[in-house]
């Protein structure tokens, strides 16, 4: 089998060469790595013409779903694998991905475990055991028919697809530009099509997640952007519907707290602490285990992330309805 790698990139060349370089030297080498540029100008694609990669251009800040899809269309490969330049990949990840086809002949899509590259930042560490952690950890493996489960997520960060399925399924959508969700779209239509998605612990992908709590907000703001894409394109999506009924409640609690606060100070407090439970319950395992006291922090920032993501889904829900585009 041939396999593809194919990489988005704008404005990442460092992240890009080690990448590179790395995927140069797996255990299972790929048959070609595909660089497509989205207007970087701090010469990333020059970088990735001198480690020997095909290099496509989208002529503009097209999105990194347009640059996937163009990936797609010039690939070779029986197996197209996805992967983002700000990433590291185990040595093994080549092979672990067709080891994954090759023991599942009933799975034409393998989504792989990511967690951060970059564990030494706080926000980092955090953001890898989260309640709404942006990079999908699987501790078994996960046949996914249909619908997705609920509380499951996949990443176009870590992930192969056989490339017959575009065929039937199409590209990936680039109405949903680099907002979020998009992976969760792609797969959702292979899903409704027929298709099976194993969710697999074993291709391993360590992210360098953002370092700063306004880069962290900011694209919280915009998953929950992307995530009203997928809202008025798949309403009946099991995703849908357990995330409308969590943001709903969420919504609820908040406005609650807030009319209450100038009449009871103390059960605005309350709600509040209703809202944290739940958060809090998540990270005790971690706070019991590890002794950390950084810890004691991650419900707050996760409250801060859930208020980012409804803001920015309500701002885009409320603007006009997207079309569909061609993919």
């Amino acid at each position: 089998m041939k396999i593809s790698v194919v990489i988005p990139v704008k404005n990442n060349a460092d992240l890009l060469f080690k990448l590179i370089k790395n995927l140069l030297s797996q255990t299972l080498k790929p048959h070609e790595i595909i660089v497509v540029d989205d207007g970087s100008t701090n010469g990333s694609p020059e970088i990735a013409k001198e480690c020997g990669a095909k290099v496509l251009f989208t002529n503009g800040s097209k999105g990194p779903n347009f640059a996937r899809s163009l990936g797609v269309r010039n690939s070779v490969g029986d197996i197209i694998a996805f992967i983002d330049s700000d990433c590291v990949p185990s040595k093994d990840w080549i092979e672990s991905l067709v080891k994954d086809f090759q023991e599942h002949p009933e799975v034409s899509i393998v989504a792989g475990t990511t967690v951060a590259a970059n564990p030494d930042n706080f926000l980092a560490r955090f953001l890898d055991c989260s309640l709404l952690t942006p990079t999908p950890k699987y501790k078994d493996y996960l046949l996914l028919k249909g619908d997705f489960n609920i509380g499951t997520i996949v990443a176009t960060c870590n992930m192969a697809i056989l490339k017959h399925v575009f065929e039937k399924v199409g590209l990936f959508d680039p109405e949903y530009k680099h907002y979020g969700s998009d992976d969760m779209d792609f797969v959702y239509r292979a899903l409704r099509k027929g298709f099976i998605v194993l969710c697999s612990p074993r291709p391993l992908v360590r992210h360098y997640h953002r370092t700063t709590l306004s880069k962290v907000v900011k694209r919280y703001f915009q998953y929950g952007q992307g995530f009203a894409i997928f809202l008025k394109k798949h309403p009946r999506s099991t995703f849908s519907i357990s995330i409308v009924l969590m943001m709903t409640l969420l919504i609820g609690l908040l406005t609650l707290s807030l009319l209450i606060a100038f009449i009871n100070p103390t059960a605005s407090i309350l709600t509040l602490l209703l809202i944290l439970l739940p958060l809090l319950i998540h990270h005790t395992h971690k706070i019991l285990k590890e002794k950390r006291v950084e810890v004691l922090l991650y419900p707050l920032l996760d409250l801060i992330l859930i208020i980012a993501s409804i803001v920015g889904f309500l701002y885009m829900l409320l603007r006009k309805s997207p079309k569909s585009s061609p993919i």
